[in-house]
């Protein structure tokens, strides 16, 4: 705002700033998941990554924690690709509450792999090229 100062030649009007009251801007509801007692963790770890090729574009990959009282929890599921490809993340406070040395067991649209892994903070496939085959070749 600038203001008149006795020396200037002529008064200049101020003004007062006006505010109109702000457009509320919509905020999409955040999904969350129930966690379940026994089975949720409050720490923050890093994900393992479990992903692989291999399997047919639109199947559903889906990974379980099978310590008893969470075996019936979703970790993490994904869609496999157009490539085959498919990547879960399993982070240490996922809902499913894995753990330390917990075992992780895969489905392939409903039915279960043979293939599991133990869960560890920032894991990946030990072959970091083909990832886990959940089917045999």
């Amino acid at each position: 705002l600038l203001r008149p100062s006795a020396d200037s030649p002529a008064a200049v009007p101020t003004r007062t700033a006006t505010s109109e009251p702000a457009t509320p801007t919509p905020v999409a509801p955040v999904v969350t998941r129930t966690a379940v007692p026994g089975c949720a963790r409050g720490a923050t770890a890093p994900p393992a990554i479990y992903y692989g090729f291999g399997l047919t574009e639109g199947e559903v990959v889906i990974a379980f924690n099978t310590r008893a009282g969470c075996e019936q929890i979703v970790c993490e599921q994904t869609e496999v690709d157009g490539d085959g490809f498919w990547v879960l993340r399993v982070a240490g406070d996922n809902v499913c509450g894995v753990r330390e040395g917990d075992r992780v067991i895969f489905t392939v649209d409903g039915q279960r792999s043979d293939v599991s892994a133990l869960w560890s903070a920032g894991d990946a496939p030990a072959d970091a090229q083909r990832g886990i085959a959940l089917r045999e070749d």
